[in-house]
């Protein structure tokens, strides 16, 4: 007997080198697959780095971390510095982490599926040995869950040290405050069990959803090649597709009211999500081959080969062009959403304002300048209103301060309010009357609180912290010919003292020759630096620009969104190479030089990263055209609707740069330790 031989005695004594038990096949095959499975634990690690320190940041803004001195402060800015973190690390931290868990659940689930499609001449020699369906997918579960819970855990604990950085960076986003404030987040341990929990749900369930139909599969049918394609499933897929890409347009275009326009487009986004995910193996490679007859045309063999690799459909160009597309369609839509909403209501409040010109200017002590000014112009001006805002606080019917509302006090001349050709600006009263207005007494807008009623008391708080009580006498409908000036509370200038903050003027003009306007603009600017005045275009166009530069968080979203897809952009690509290698170095062998290879590879991902990209066009197209219908239907004009080109190019042309880099260097990498031709 030889030496390398064992004795059936030996055999007997040591049973486990007969058969292989299910952790050992799990751990033979990470061992095999582990250059793909160090890529794919860098990505997953790098998701929950960022999934775990925003939930980190956004737990350590409702706990109000390092918030102190505030007790230093008046009741106004206490109240606007909370309402201030509130939004900065509530609201747009929680779109952050969903859009976190929505791009880490498909790009996990096209990485695993790529990886799975990759083996399954591996699971087709577990089924004809005897294992069972259910064993086979119970073995990639364990088999993809110790990496994915290390890439995890180490994911959450780096995400727990960047707490503070990207809590500021939160801050950073929403702009400044007058308040000098600092924020210092603290790490919170069960914040990052829970962030780990979270994503070990997302990443297994994006296993198993990528391994459940190998179970089901026959062993002669999985022992086939990657590239045969199972036509019941491709005709379920197909149905589906069809049937999202309806509902997407239904739901894009059915009348709704103003009331729900969020709730339906988040529905849109949603829809076309899904609908992304389960017909990009149906579309990604048709579109990419189409362009492949350009590459052909122009790059000869290698556009030549890669047209063929990507005309087979194989899950490596979907899993390359699904990050481009999720990261195009999830991002770019929410954002799209989030200024068409601004959009809508602010040329809702703009449009219907009678103004030929308006003068504004934070300094109130100006109300007499511009008052003298319009009187000197004389035969010019036909009407001017002149109102005076500021934010002051309010207490509840108990004396307790309201932490969630800040009224606009609003001071107009008596005279005005009763001169009947002003009655295009003035407020429409709907009960009371507006001649009883005088020191200590109010109108409430019922927009505002529709439980007042007159004779009752409110006390208002000023920035001394010093109460004042006044008396409701009437009840009114602000007119909505007047931006900015909400009117919740309207008084006579002998109403109130002007204690309240953020005080800003505002006269709104009109002339009895509207071809004048440009003239009385520039004679009021012309008194002093102080007032801005602006025909009623130019405003209309000011107060859009500056509404929508004001949108909350769109620029940490857009850093954030596009990171995470470059995140895994290269992931697919390293992973997809890795596996060719083989395959690479069989045609190498065949007479195809390195170069051609790389240059073959760099052609075929830019074809699938754009079919992603014209795909994610489409989705976001339909999110455009339902944008554009509902401000036609909400009476906003279409030229309104917001395009948002300045987003999706630069975003599509980095993903594209990124991708073509990653896979010239991951070529160049995999073909350094391969034997060279002779």
């Amino acid at each position: 007997m030889s030496a390398g031989m064992a004795s059936p005695a030996q055999q007997a004594s040591r049973p486990w080198r007969k058969r292989p038990t299910r952790a050992s096949l799990s751990f033979s095959l990470v061992r095999a697959h582990r250059s793909s499975y160090w890529i794919m634990c860098l990505a997953v690690f790098a998701a929950t780095t960022l999934s775990c320190a925003t939930l980190q940041a956004r737990q350590a803004g409702l706990a109000y971390d390092g918030l102190h001195g505030l007790e230093g402060l008046n009741a106004y800015h206490r109240i606007l510095t909370k309402a201030y973190y509130d939004l900065a690390l509530n609201t747009v931290s929680l779109i952050a982490l969903v859009f976190c868990l929505l791009v880490t659940v498909f790009l996990v689930l096209s990485s695993v599926s790529f990886l799975v499609q990759e083996r399954r001449r591996e699971y087709g020699l577990m089924r004809l040995n005897g294992a069972s369906g259910k064993q086979v997918v119970a073995m990639a579960l364990r088999e993809f869950s110790l990496p994915l819970a290390l890439a995890d855990a180490a994911g959450c604990l780096a995400g727990s040290l960047l707490t503070v950085p990207v809590g500021m960076a939160f801050i950073r986003a929403m702009g400044t405050t007058d308040i000098d404030l600092l924020f210092h987040p603290r790490a919170r341990l069960w914040v990052a069990a829970v962030a780990f929990a979270l994503m070990m749900a997302v990443c297994l369930l994006g296993v198993w959803l990528a391994t459940r139909r190998f179970g089901a599969e026959t062993p002669l049918k999985l022992m086939t090649q990657p590239a045969v394609k199972d036509k019941k499933a491709s005709r379920l897929r197909i149905v589906c597709s069809l049937a999202l890409f309806l509902a997407s347009i239904t739901v894009a275009f059915m009348p709704v009211d103003r009331s729900e326009f969020y709730d339906r487009l988040l529905g849109l986004i949603v829809l076309l999500i899904i609908t992304v995910y389960v017909a990009a193996p149906l579309l990604v490679p048709p579109v990419a081959s189409l362009l492949g007859l350009l590459a052909e045309k122009t790059a000869a063999g290698p556009g030549l080969l890669a047209r063929q690799r990507v005309r087979r459909g194989r899950a490596g160009a979907t899993a390359i062009a699904l990050p481009a597309m999720m990261a195009l369609t999830i991002l770019v839509s929410f954002i799209l959403i989030m200024q068409a909403g601004r959009m809508s209501s602010v040329v809702l409040s703009i449009e219907p304002m009678k103004a030929d010109v308006v003068a504004s200017s934070d300094d109130l002590s100006q109300a007499g300048r511009i008052s003298r000014t319009l009187q000197g112009l004389g035969r010019e001006v036909g009407t001017a209103d002149i109102y005076q805002t500021q934010q002051w606080v309010l207490t509840d019917k108990h004396g307790n301060i309201q932490m969630d509302t800040f009224p606009q006090v609003t001071w107009a001349q008596a005279r005005d309010l009763a001169d009947p050709s002003h009655k295009d600006t003035a407020p429409k009263v709907l009960q009371g009357s507006l001649a009883d207005l005088g020191a200590g007494k109010v109108a409430i807008s019922r927009a505002y609180d529709n439980q007042r009623k007159p004779g009752d008391t409110i006390t208002l708080i000023d920035r001394h912290d010093k109460r004042h009580q006044v008396q409701v006498v009437a009840v009114i409908e602000p007119p909505k010919t007047t931006p900015h000036v909400n009117m919740d509370m309207l008084t006579t200038e002998d109403g109130l003292p002007r204690e309240g903050e953020n005080g800003r003027l505002y006269a709104f003009i009109t002339a009895r020759d509207h071809t004048q306007a440009d003239d009385i603009a520039q004679q009021i600017r012309d008194t002093t630096h102080k007032i801005t005045a602006l025909n009623r275009q130019d405003f209309i166009d000011d107060y859009i620009k500056t509404s929508i530069k004001e949108q909350q968080g769109t620029p940490l979203m857009i850093a954030g969104g596009t990171i995470l897809a470059l995140i895994f952009l290269v992931q697919s690509i390293a992973i997809g190479i890795s596996e060719r290698r083989m395959q690479n170095r069989r045609l190498n062998q065949m007479g195809v030089t390195r170069g051609a290879l790389a240059w073959s590879a760099a052609i075929e991902t830019t074809l699938d990263v754009t079919a992603g990209i014209i795909l994610s066009l489409v989705a976001v197209a339909i999110t455009e055209a339902s944008v554009a219908i509902s401000f036609v239907r909400d009476g906003v004009g279409i030229q309104h609707t917001p395009i948002i080109a300045d987003i999706f190019l630069p975003m599509s042309l980095l993903l594209l740069a990124v991708a073509i880099a990653t896979t010239i260097l991951c070529t160049r990498l995999t073909h350094k330790n391969q034997p060279t031709k002779h």
